[in-house]
């Protein structure tokens, strides 16, 4: 059938068009499913610390004050506070540049530092290759093409992985991978199996990389689900400008007022960039890494009375939704189980780049 030859065509050379940044881009997007338990088990056990019999922990303000003068060169963006007594404060920083970002543990009875670790560099390095090769706006396209015409990949090679003729033996070659006598037909087997039990979690990563890439589909997703169009500006406009000469509550008020509205929670983070806005940002949940969170919620207090800003409906949906995009997107939504099958999914999806190459040799050999 012609449509089947052509779709093949288009389905190898698009392939070779987009292979190398694609296997980068999936390369990089697999290791990052993990980045949060990479960061806990490089801090080891600086995240916890000793609790001595009746030791009182220092309040917020003055262990950022003690991150200030032991840190002295650096610029704190944002500080984890945690429930359990036993357990590290921690600050994210960089330095004066905005750059070598790290994550900084104290001793929350003491102040004194214990550890500086810099996975959150590596990480965040990771990230940006991901996102756009560490090129900036060019490389934000040149993933963003990449993505779409992997789109059409995965939808030609399942079109091209439909036997012709279904029966047994066609079933039994379209969903186990055989051997097979020859490198290539290894190679073959490989790419068509894997890439067809992988499709559905591809689709989801792809599509969800399409909606977060082109900003007239984010536009288009949030306008039919209720949000707005740009959620960070707009909720600009509720918050109240810094006062001049009016001191600011605690940092620790603030951390126990969102304690206080989430009994369950076990951490709180509290932004620190701007210093010279009237409000307080802070997330309280379960749980909090660099890229996920569990059972979370996020809040904006006013800095001088501790009063929640309350924002409409549609800006706090359209912040559910970037949220979910990117839980979707990095498989950071159904814990251990889905981060594992998210990962497998991932080396899968590195796999297909390789095999294809392979393939394509074999088919330039044989002419």
């Amino acid at each position: 059938m012609n449509f089947r030859k052509d779709f093949k065509r288009w389905h190898r050379w698009l392939g070779v068009l987009s292979g190398v940044v694609f296997f980068f881009v999936a390369l990089t997007g697999t290791l990052f499913v993990f980045a949060d338990e990479a960061i806990d088990a490089v801090a080891g056990g600086a995240r916890q610390v000793t609790v001595e019999r009746g030791g009182q922990q220092l309040s917020v303000d003055s262990l950022m004050q003690c991150f200030r003068t032991t840190c002295s060169q650096r610029k704190p963006f944002y500080a984890d506070v945690y429930r359990a007594k036993d357990r590290s404060f921690r600050v994210a920083s960089s330095d004066t540049q905005g750059n070598d970002l790290a994550y900084t543990y104290l001793n929350p009875y003491t102040g004194e530092v214990i550890k500086v670790s810099r996975s959150y560099q590596f990480f965040f390095t990771l990230a940006h290759l991901h996102a756009e090769l560490l090129m900036g706006e060019w490389g934000k396209w040149i993933v963003a093409i990449t993505t779409l015409i992997f789109f059409f990949e995965l939808l030609s090679g399942l079109i091209l992985w439909l036997p012709r003729r279904w029966n047994a033996k066609s079933r039994a070659s379209s969903f186990r991978i055989k051997r097979g006598k020859t490198w290539w037909t290894w190679a073959y087997n490989l790419h068509k199996v894997l890439g067809f039990y992988s499709l559905v979690p591809a689709l989801v990563v792809t599509l969800t990389a399409l909606i977060m890439s082109f900003g007239a589909i984010t536009r288009v997703l949030q306008q039919a689900l209720g949000g707005v169009d740009d959620p960070f500006a707009e909720a600009e406009r509720y918050e109240p400008a810094a006062i001049a000469g009016r001191a600011s509550l605690p940092l620790s008020v603030a951390v126990a007022k969102a304690f206080d509205k989430r009994p369950q929670a076990q951490q709180c983070r509290v932004s620190l960039w701007n210093s010279e806005s009237g409000v307080y940002h802070l997330k309280v949940a379960a749980y909090i890494g660099l890229v996920s969170s569990r059972d979370g919620e996020n809040l904006v207090l006013n800095k001088y009375t501790g009063e929640e800003i309350e924002l409409p409906q549609p800006v706090k949906r359209a912040f559910v939704i970037n949220e979910w995009l990117l839980r979707l997107h990095i498989g950071a939504w159904g814990g251990l189980v889905v981060k594992i099958l998210m990962f497998i999914v991932g080396a899968l999806l590195t796999s297909l780049p390789v095999t294809g190459l392979l393939l394509l040799i074999r088919h330039k050999g044989s002419k």
